[in-house]
Parts: C-alpha cells; sequence; structure tokens
C-alpha cells in the first residue's frame, strides 16, 4: 500500500487532525505572512553565533594582544582578513590548538569548510577537548552532505559542552537527514530547553512531528480493513477539510466496526454538531455516555464524563431545549474540570442560557487554570461586549473552530482517562509516566508534552491503535510549535515555512507553494525552500514544474546526492534514460555510499541494456543495504535474461527471504525522495 504521504494531494494524502475549522489560524497567517528570509544555509547561520560568545570559542592564547586584531576582524564580518591574521599568529604558535579551532572557526564563516575542516582537525589532534573544532567539523561535513561524519562530530561537540543549544540544533538536521527522527526530535528539543527563543528549534521540532505522524498514519493505513482506525482517520481527514458529510460517513463505520468505543461516538458526535444535524448529536453524545458509564464498573477510577456532559448540555440549547441543558449544567461542578474544552463548552451553554454568573464565574476559573488559553482569552472579550445571550440565539463561538479541538479523539481519550487503562496509556510504560503526560497536554504544554512522548519515536508501534494516537499526538505538537511561532515571532520565517508546512499538510498544497515562492522572491533562492517545492510537486506528479525546482536546487546545492536521485527517478518516469543515467552517476559519485543512488543506476543502465553495468550497481546496492530484498530482485531478473538459471534462483531465494522478514520500519519509503512506482 502507497505510504500516507502527507504532501500528497489524493487519497491518504491530508493528516490534518478531526475539529479543525476551514478558516483557521494557518489561513490567517497565509494571509499575512511577509517574513525576512535568511542566509540559504542555517548552518552559517550558526555558525555566525560562534563569535556572540567570547570565552568559548575566541579562547586565550598566547599573545592576546596580538590576536586582539584578528578576533575584531572576524567580529566586524571580515573572515578572510580574520583567517589571515590566525595563520601570521599560528607561524609563530604552531602547537597551538586554540589558534587552529580560531582559525577553522572563521574559515568556516567565511565559507571555506574544506580549510575549516583541515584546521579543525588539526585542532582536534592538538586538543580534543576543545569544543568549536567538533562543532565547527560537524556544520562543515553537513554542507557536504557527509551526515554520518557530521553526526559523530556533533556528539562529541555536545558530550564536550551540553549546554549549547546550536550544536543540538545541528545534531538534529543531521540525524534527521539520516532518517533518524526519533532522535533528531530528541535533540531540537534539548536545543529548545537550553534557548526556547530560537524561532528555528520551534520550526525544526514542528516539522519533525509532522514527518513522524506521517510515518504513525502508514501503519493506520496499512492495518486490516477490519480495523475502526483507517475509517476514523479518513474522518478526521475529511471533517478537517469541511467535508462534513464524508466524515460522517467514515466516523459511521468506524462505529460500526467498534460500537462499544466511546471516543468515535463523541467525534461523530461533534460532526453532527458542526453539520447542523442536532438530533442525530444528541443521540450519539447520549450513547457517547452510557459508554462511559458502563466503563466505570471495570475501569478504575471511572472514566471522566463532564466534557460529554457539556457537549450534550450545548446540543440540547441549540435545539431549544433549555430546561434539560439547565439540568446538566447544574449537575456539573466548574471547579472539577481539567481541561479548557470542558470549560469552553460550559460557558458556551451558560452564555446562551442567559446565565451570566454562572458563564463569568466560570470564565474567570478557566483563565485562572489556563491563563495563556486562546480561545478562553477570547471568551472574557466576548463577555465584555455582551454579557449573556439568549437559548435560541446563535452561539457567538463555534467551539470547534478553537486550535485546541486539534486532535479532538486524543483530547476525549486524555480528558476522559485520568489513569491506566485505556488505548492512550498503552502508550507510555508507567502510570507515573502517563499522568506527567497528561497533565502537561491538557494544559496545552507542547514542550513538555514532546518531551514526555519523545523516548517512544525511535520505534512506532505497529499496532494500529497506538499508531492512530501518536501520529495524533504529533500533529497536534506540530501545530502547537506553529502557534508558538505565530504568537512570539509572528515575523519570522520560521512561522512561514512551519505554516506552509501545515498547510501542506491540510490539503493546501497551493497556498503552502504560494508561501514559498513569496519568500523565493523576497531574498532569492534558498536550498530547503527549493526542496520543499520540489516534494509538493513530485507528490502531485508534476513533474514538469517539480524538474525546474530541483534543477535550480542542484545549481545552488550540487552536493546533494538525493537532488540528484530525484532528478535521475523524474527523467527515468519521462523515459529520459540518457539523463537519467546521467543525473543517477552524479549521485553515485556524490554519494558513493548512497543505496538508492545504485539502484536507480543499475535499472536505468539495465532499460539502456547495459547488463554489466547493472549487474555491477546491483551489486554495490546489495553490500550497501545487505538487508535490502530489492536489490537482489533486480539481479535475478538481470541473470534470468542472461539465462544464468542458477543465479537468478539463488537471488530469487535471497528476495523472497529477506522480503519476508522486511518490517514496515525497515522498507519504509524516504521522503526525502521521489517515490518509485
Amino acid at each position: 500500500m502507497a505510504a500516507y504521504c502527507r504532501s500528497c494531494p489524493d487519497s491518504g494524502a491530508n493528516i490534518w487532525p478531526a475539529g479543525t475549522s476551514r478558516v483557521t489560524a494557518l489561513d490567517r497567517a497565509f494571509e499575512r505572512m511577509r517574513a525576512r528570509a535568511r542566509a540559504p544555509r542555517v548552518v552559517v547561520s550558526l555558525l555566525f553565533g560562534l563569535l556572540l560568545a567570547p570565552d568559548r570559542v575566541w579562547s586565550q592564547v598566547g599573545g592576546r594582544d596580538s590576536s586582539t586584531q584578528a578576533e575584531a576582524a572576524a567580529r566586524a564580518g571580515k573572515f578572510d582578513l580574520a583567517a589571515i591574521e590566525y595563520r601570521r599568529l599560528l607561524e609563530s604558535q604552531p602547537q597551538s590548538a586554540e589558534l587552529w579551532s580560531n582559525l577553522a572557526a572563521v574559515e568556516a564563516m567565511g565559507e571555506h569548510c574544506e580549510r575549516a575542516l583541515r584546521a579543525a582537525g588539526r585542532a582536534r589532534s592538538l586538543n580534543p577537548r576543545l569544543f568549536t573544532p567538533w562543532y565547527v567539523a560537524g556544520s562543515c561535513e553537513l554542507q557536504f552532505h557527509h551526515d554520518e561524519r557530521a553526526l559523530a562530530d556533533l556528539d562529541r561537540a555536545v558530550a564536550t559542552n551540553s549546554r549549547d543549544a546550536n550544536a543540538w540544533y545541528l545534531r538534529a538536521q543531521a540525524a534527521a537527514n539520516l532518517d533518524r527522527l526519533g532522535e533528531a526530535f530528541r535533540a531540537v528539543l534539548r536545543g529548545l530547553t537550553l534557548d526556547p527563543a530560537r524561532p528555528d528549534g520551534y520550526y525544526q521540532a514542528g516539522k519533525f512531528a509532522l514527518d513522524l505522524a506521517a510515518r504513525c498514519y502508514d501503519r493506520v493505513v496499512a492495518a486490516p480493513a477490519t480495523s475502526p482506525y483507517r475509517h476514523q482517520l479518513e474522518g478526521d481527514r475529511n471533517t478537517a477539510q469541511g467535508l462534513l458529510d464524508a466524515g460522517i460517513e467514515e466516523y459511521r463505520k468506524a462505529v460500526e466496526l467498534a460500537p462499544q468505543d466511546p471516543a468515535v461516538h463523541f467525534v461523530l458526535g461533534d460532526a453532527y454538531l458542526q453539520n447542523g444535524k442536532l438530533p442525530e448529536a444528541d443521540a450519539e453524545l447520549r450513547e457517547c455516555l452510557k459508554l462511559a458509564g458502563a466503563g466505570a464498573a471495570i475501569a478504575t477510577p471511572a472514566p471522566r464524563t463532564a466534557w460529554i456532559k457539556a457537549r450534550l448540555a450545548l446540543v440540547l440549547t441549540r435545539q431549544n431545549r433549555p430546561e434539560a441543558a439547565r439540568r446538566i449544567l447544574a449537575a456539573l461542578r466548574p471547579e472539577q474540570f481539567q481541561a479548557p474544552e470542558e470549560f469552553e463548552d460550559f460557558v458556551a451553554c451558560a452564555y446562551l442560557l442567559g446565565q451570566g454568573s454562572a458563564t463569568g464565574a466560570a470564565l474567570n476559573l478557566a483563565l485562572e487554570r489556563f491563563p495563556g488559553d486562546a480561545e478562553l482569552g477570547q471568551w472574557k472579550t466576548r463577555l465584555a461586549q455582551a454579557p449573556a445571550a439568549s437559548a435560541s440565539g446563535a452561539s457567538p463561538s463555534r467551539a470547534t473552530s478553537s486550535p485546541i479541538r486539534i486532535a479532538l479523539r486524543l483530547r476525549f481519550l486524555a480528558i476522559s482517562t485520568p489513569e491506566t487503562g485505556g488505548v492512550l496509556t498503552k502508550l507510555f510504560s508507567q502510570p507515573g509516566e502517563y499522568r506527567e503526560f497528561r497533565a502537561a497536554f491538557l494544559r496545552n504544554d507542547a514542550l513538555a508534552s514532546a518531551t514526555t512522548v519523545s523516548s517512544k519515536l525511535d520505534r512506532l508501534p505497529a499496532e494500529p491503535a497506538q499508531a492512530d494516537m501518536l501520529g495524533s499526538l504529533l500533529q497536534w505538537l506540530s501545530y502547537r510549535f506553529y502557534e508558538r511561532l505565530a504568537t512570539a515571532y509572528p515575523e519570522s520565517e520560521a512561522a512561514e515555512k512551519l505554516a506552509a508546512e501545515n498547510l501542506s499538510a491540510a490539503g493546501e498544497q497551493d497556498k503552502a507553494l504560494e508561501i514559498y515562492q513569496a519568500m523565493l522572491d523576497r531574498k532569492g533562492p534558498s536550498p530547503e525552500l527549493l526542496r520543499a517545492m520540489a516534494e509538493i510537486y513530485w507528490t502531485g506528479h508534476k513533474w514538469d514544474d517539480a524538474l525546474k525546482v530541483l534543477e535550480s536546487l542542484n545549481k545552488l546545492d550540487p552536493r546533494d546526492p538525493a537532488t540528484l536521485v530525484n532528478l535521475g527517478r523524474i527523467y527515468a518516469y519521462k523515459q529520459d534514460l540518457e539523463n537519467a543515467r546521467r543525473y543517477f552517476e552524479r549521485a553515485t559519485e556524490a554519494g558513493p555510499a548512497m543505496f538508492e543512488a545504485h539502484l536507480g543506476l543499475g535499472e536505468t543502465l539495465r532499460q539502456l541494456g547495459n547488463e554489466e553495468g547493472a549487474l555491477r550497481e546491483f551489486k554495490i546496492a546489495s553490500r550497501i543495504e545487505p538487508r535490502n530484498p530489492r536489490p537482489h530482485y533486480a539481479l535475478s531478473q538481470v541473470y534470468r535474461k542472461r539465462d544464468n538459471k542458477d543465479l537468478a534462483a539463488q537471488e530469487m531465494a535471497a528476495f523472497e527471504r529477506l522480503q519476508a522478514q522486511a518490517s514496515l520500519e525497515k522498507t519504509r519509503a524516504n521522503r526525502l525522495l521521489v517515490p518509485l512506482d
């Protein structure tokens, strides 16, 4: 089955969660985003941060007065002049590790990474305990797409100085380039803990969370047809896009497969409420309440039902049944609420019923508990303008348009499950761990929530229920990181980029492309932005547009083997085999250990009739990834064509053995590459 690609415009493409209005903060961001673009390479901007810490970089060396001129030149941005001064100092102090370290830093900031690597190597050989040489080496290896080396160097850097946020951010990028997204996510969280005022950190965290969510959803989509989670996920997707009838249909299928699941009844009731089908919403919420009550007989403690009751009271109010709604509200105790959602529905219902004192008291308590909550803050403004409404009037607020309504099923489960016993709690090995997560999650603390779940990301759950919950949580985290950017750094490029990522995930590829193009128009080409645009184009099978962007990217970053492989694959799809061969050959030169480069070149050579060359490349690919079945299948086909039956049978047997052993985790597609048919 095809991967659940978050950028794809068709089946299974949209991972935006249920309960999100079509008019969201992202739409508003799309209209207002006009940020300044930074330099094309993030590594250079992080390296420049070295200048801000003289105690760390500009080490105390002999002849301090003579080094002042070099430091002054570096701080003035005259990196070539600074390098000349440091080389002059090194003539008399060739064994000074600190001078070699400083030389490496200014060479890197002057974009002379080859010279920087040589200087860093000399500094490390003289004093391996210095931080800067490892940091500079890792930064430069990233520039050259030597990600394994970069990660090793940056590991040494953070081991030497674990409190340097820049090193953690670069380490995160190196791990992500190697497809180690769980490791990358933990590294960027560490950086944010050390430096919470870094917009790029929130962007990285949000992007990694989206990529991990897509991988979780791959497992949900791959579940058997009898699994309700596939339908719940499609219901989430359709409801998020405003396709309420389609969403309701999917949720109804999920209810048929899992009639005892209160969460799916709740989201179905919410979809009916959004669609104005109030009797149906009433029925689903009552069924949800009945199922939650039935669970109280076997769960300890009993599931919390306050949110279900508050939502039911809201539905009854809109059905012009105020007395029934008042009875429910009178039985609720706002002081016992644990989440903003419970307060919001209570306040909305009390407002519509004209209960001004109850509305104000509940809202004041909610704001005291959750002082930074955006929706509750909006209610304060509304009440100041219009203290009460009538039961027959329209609600001034659609609760489902609130950012809190993202990941509606997940929020429902967290609110209703204070202790162990539910599907959500199975993500955590210890009850205390779940309680810590739940407290952070219900107060909308994205950083703390992410930290508690980050250890679960190296081996994503194979069971659809847990994969569904974890994917929903990761998506919620991405939106919360965007929300942080939009609030604290609304004019930052990081906010713009994460808005585009989330819009693309929501199926709004055209808006995402418009943001990226506006950023390129302001400051010129950026490899990062071009990669994002190319991915949108190729997932939509817009090959010509993708080629145009990738050609521009290749000119900017000619060392990147992934770009060369992508160009080769697209030309192969277009049956332009000579151009495909040319790019695959360049990819093998740029990345000799890149499996996909050799496999692509082998397949192209096979189609061109060069069987010897194809065999050579397939064998190299099999040595690079000995547990991958694909090159063995390709080898069997070449041997069969050459009438070498024994070798063909041997390779086919290897293929079948490895294919049987391969798990989804081992064979997942690299999302940086154009997908194979």
